[in-house]
């Protein structure tokens, strides 16, 4: 490349470049020998640790056991050992681990409370805003925290017992969520959790299986907005039987079953225009699908 580099100008760069690579190469060649030459081999170690593997190998082929297990069965039989010899001792060195690990877990347990209730207070204002859209305007939400008795218990869950507590209409004292909600209050207070939960998990998929029974009228649009909303930054699928619902969708899948070959099979298509005018009039009509509900299908898609 030297020799050629008279002939052009980017040879002669060529030619510097691989001048510098072999300089560069001779420098980590040093550095490598250097590196090699500083270290130091002791054979004796060397056999000491083979000798070591070697037991080790015997000993987990005569107990039939892991490394690991070998240690915990170490364990268990030093246990049985000092139970038999000493079980007084046993019973005090076995107490103070309980209390050892108790305590760490009660600290835990405290910080996982702290922590709950500090989101609680999030969570209920984030999930009464999302109730008053939804068409319960005078609802209030609460999350009640009340510890586990006697004190110093530990439960499953930690140290609370959490129940959420509502109030669907103004005026009306804050009761359990279970015993008060009806059937469509009780959708729309899922829908509401479940729109958060995913917003706030960054989830990129959420399924929607007839989340909407018990409730329609202005109800079931408010309800379809905020699903369209959603669907802006998530892909939402959704199960309905509701023409608001169904009417907001960017496509719309029609499932129903046939014969086939003498086997019943279920069968899913995407319609387009003039099927799903069909379909939604379908929602909104009895046994026949009038011009009416055509008409009122097709301003619901407008």
């Amino acid at each position: 490349m030297s020799k050629i580099s008279v002939y052009d100008n980017e040879f002669k760069e060529i030619s510097k470049l691989l001048e510098e690579s072999y300089y560069n190469l001779e420098e980590a060649k040093k550095s490598v020998e250097s590196s090699l030459d500083s270290l130091d081999f002791d054979s004796d170690a060397y056999n000491n640790y083979q000798e070591r593997l070697y037991e080790l190998s015997k000993i987990e082929t005569k107990y039939a056991k892991s490394n690991d297990d070998l240690v915990k069965y170490l364990e268990e039989m030093t246990d049985e050992l000092l139970m038999s010899q000493d079980f007084d001792g046993y019973l005090k060195i076995a107490k103070s681990k309980l209390d050892t690990h108790y305590d760490e877990a009660y600290k835990l347990g405290e910080k996982l409370s702290s922590y709950r209730k500090k989101l609680a207070l999030k969570l209920e204002k984030e999930l009464t805003q999302s109730l008053h859209e939804l068409d319960l305007e005078k609802a209030v939400f609460k999350i009640e925290f009340e510890a586990l008795k006697p004190q110093m218990v530990l439960g499953e869950d930690g140290l609370d017992s959490v129940e959420f507590m509502i109030s669907l209409n103004e005026g009306e004292p804050l009761k359990a969520l279970a015993k008060v909600a009806s059937g469509g209050e009780k959708a729309r207070f899922m829908f509401a959790l479940k729109s958060l939960y995913a917003t706030n998990s960054d989830l990129s998929l959420l399924v929607f299986d007839e989340i909407d029974i018990g409730i329609s009228g202005k109800t079931a649009t408010k309800m379809a907005n905020v699903m369209k909303r959603h669907a802006k930054t998530m892909q939402i699928l959704v199960i309905t039987h509701l023409p608001q619902v169904a009417a907001k969708a960017d496509y719309h899948y029609a499932i129903y079953k046939e014969l086939v070959d003498k086997r019943m099979q279920t069968q899913i298509n995407i319609l387009n225009f003039e099927e799903r005018t069909l379909a939604i009039a379908s929602m909104l009509s009895d046994d026949e699908i009038t011009p009416f509900a055509i008409e009122q299908a097709k301003k619901l898609l407008s």
